[in-house]
């Protein structure tokens, strides 16, 4: 007997999904969701549903200046499919062109079959998910300046059979040649050792490939990261996705082979650290289907498929119908797809007993609804005493398009794009202050005396929720030009952790980035990179450190902020502070110029501060920081002040 699995949100929000990924109306959609069992369906659209090739370029959308090339990737998906599928595609040529400000288009690169591995000499894919990556030296691009933007386009030049018309595919893509580094990052730092490190949280790798979605190429990640100025990097591929099993690869599942990769020397090393997690869909206390993720320490993979194939939930039972009735009367899909796509979901309960014990999870864009069904995290279960925290941050988008391959051509309104980032910012602040907050309350509250730190402290973390997207991401459906795309990006949404070892040799070991984000030493950002410390008599707590304030001495808080150009300065900080025992219940928020000075009541015996700030950029973008909490207490309990300074 099935249970009724809550499908959250908005009434059609899983046959709208699936729709988009056909080319369907949603109506039409569920009208085939609704065919009896050997019922042929009445309406012609489902008849003409064909699969195809999917085509993709990409570059990573901003290049740090210790960089002196331009990575640049093709993908193909279903690349030699079969008919009766439309395919296979035959490749003549890839380019890469630059737009010069006459309009005209300069060649940076052309690639033909006998250039290209994974492909026979009559430009056949060798293989179903076809990847390729080149690099296109600064010196190649025409008027290259740093601190502007180079518009180039990707062009996948073929046909199908029967091969006698031009079935061509362009994708445009701008990448901001950067004149200074990220704000304390690889390219920026000077001499002696760094200890700030940037990364990317919540990435897709082309191990999360299904009908609704896939990722980008290990390697191609891996150049795109760097350029990008990330330091390290997590792979959350999706649970429903890392079972899979496929032909030519020795009955191993996705997950060992990503496994290799992550091992591998060859991807992660002292310039670039790979992170091996998962993201996994499981049902919530609610009923809900939720994603959460799990990173380092994992043994094997959890499993979850996408939907639940117990649920009774009408919209669950008409999507299966809908999916199986397209594999019988479509053209070119498995008919394994209903299958790879509903299957065992486990509860939230099930999951962390089987995490093991020192794996971090962290509740994957718990404040949206950013998975199918749209649903939540509750209350309830963001205070899971196992969670490490909340990826709260996830991707920053300020510029959406659809019907087009040139996206940028339609990204020009300024005043719409400062409305929208202040709109998200504002969204970001807001959910901070009722949804985070409220729980680091809780652990001050129930704090115990003799524990150095609460044992209930939850993270806060940044991610992009890049599927590839190195340059933009594209939405879900079946051709990427008719649907909407938005200008997130890997690393676009990031946190930086502190390790006060530091890293004269290069990036530090991956126990060393995990051991930071479990503690809090990170900040999560867009764009500056805000710190603080508070200090008394020489002693001095970071960020996820306790101070203990064991005399009447003054306290000290100092706040630095490092930014550059491409983010502009930060003018003021706003300091979060709650202490329990205190008169009032809210955190209380103290904001402070910069130069400026100012002065906190300690009025508790045991609390947190925790700061963020905006920035504008040169054309009136808006960017913003979160730091976590500094922990302190007071032994004596006495009323202290804290003596704030923003430098």
């Amino acid at each position: 007997m099935g249970r009724t699995t809550k499908t959250g949100g908005e009434k059609g929000q899983v046959a709208r999904f699936f729709a988009n990924i056909f080319g369907l109306p949603r109506e039409e959609f569920e009208r085939l969701g609704r065919t009896p069992e050997g019922a042929a369906p009445k309406m012609s659209g489902a008849m003409h549903l064909q699969n195809q090739p999917e085509f993709w370029a990409d570059a990573p959308w901003r290049l740090e200046p210790d960089q002196d090339s331009i990575p640049v990737s093709f993908h193909v998906r279903d690349a030699n499919l079969q008919p009766p599928g439309r395919g296979p595609w035959r490749l003549d040529m890839l380019r890469v062109e630059q737009l010069l400000p006459g309009g005209n288009w300069h060649k940076l690169a052309v690639l033909l079959p006998a250039d290209l591995p994974g492909v026979d000499e009559q430009g056949f894919s060798l293989s179903d998910f076809w990847v390729h990556g080149t690099s296109v030296p600064l010196s190649r691009v025409q008027g290259a300046v740093r601190g502007q933007k180079v518009h180039l386009r990707g062009l996948f030049l073929g046909s199908f059979a029967p091969y006698d018309e031009a079935a061509n595919v362009e994708i445009h893509l701008e990448v901001l040649l950067t004149r200074e580094g990220l704000p304390q990052g690889r390219a920026a730092a000077g001499s002696g050792p760094r200890h700030w490190f940037y990364g990317d949280t919540h990435y897709h790798s082309a191990y999360t490939n299904d009908l609704k979605e896939f990722g980008g190429a290990v390697l191609e990640a891996r150049r795109a990261g760097q350029a990008v100025g990330l330091d390290w990097l997590v792979v959350t591929d999706h649970s429903a996705d890392l079972d899979e099993v496929a032909a030519g690869h020795g009955g191993r599942r996705r997950w060992d082979r990503l496994v290799d990769d992550v091992a591998s020397p060859a991807i992660s090393d002292e310039n670039l650290r790979w992170i091996l997690g998962e993201e996994i869909t499981l049902l919530g206390s609610g009923g809900w289907p939720l994603h959460m993720l799990a990173l380092g320490a994992l043994e094997d993979m959890i499993e979850g498929a996408f939907l639940p194939a117990d649920s009774n939930a009408t919209e669950m039972v008409l999507a299966r119908r809908a999916l199986e009735v397209i594999v019988e009367v479509g053209r070119g899909y498995s008919a394994d797809i209903p299958d790879r796509l509903f299957g065992t979901v486990l509860t939230l309960e099930e999951v962390m007993s089987r995490l093991p014990e020192g794996a971090l999870a962290f509740a994957a864009h718990p404040f949206d609804a950013a998975q199918v069904p749209p649903a939540r995290w509750s209350r309830k279960d963001l205070a899971h005493p196992r969670l490490t925290g909340y990826q709260y941050w996830n991707g920053r988008s300020r510029a959406r398009a659809g019907m087009t391959t040139n996206p940028f051509a339609r990204w020009t309104d300024s005043g719409a794009l400062a409305r929208a980032d202040q709109d998200r910012i504002e969204k970001l602040w807001q959910r901070a202050a009722e949804r985070w907050d409220p729980q680091l309350q809780r652990g001050v509250r129930n704090w115990p005396a003799r524990q150095e730190l609460p044992p209930w402290r939850p993270v806060l973390i940044a991610g992009s929720d890049a599927h590839c997207d190195f340059n933009y991401h594209v939405g879900w459906a079946w051709d990427y030009r008719r649907f909407e795309v938005n200008d997130n990006a890997l690393g676009r949404a990031r946190t930086a952790v502190y390790v006060p070892e530091g890293g004269e040799d290069g990036v530090p070991p991956v126990a060393r980035i995990l051991a930071a984000l479990k503690k809090g030493a990170c900040v999560a950002t867009d764009g500056p990179l805000v710190e603080f410390c508070l200090e008394q008599d020489g002693r001095v707590a970071h960020l996820g450190d306790l101070l203990l304030v064991r005399r009447p001495a003054p306290v000290s808080l100092r706040a630095t902020s490092h930014t550059t150009g491409e983010f502009g300065p930060v003018r003021e900080v706003e300091i979060v502070s709650y202490w329990h025992g205190q008169t009032g219940r809210e955190p209380r928020h103290t904001v402070v110029k910069a130069g400026g000075r100012a002065v906190l009541d300690l009025d508790g015996r045991q609390g947190y501060c925790r700061l963020q700030a905006r920035s504008l950029g040169p054309q009136g973008q808006g960017f913003c920081c979160f730091t976590n909490p500094v922990w302190l207490r007071v032994a004596d309990g006495q009323v202290r002040r804290i003596q704030v300074s923003f430098d």
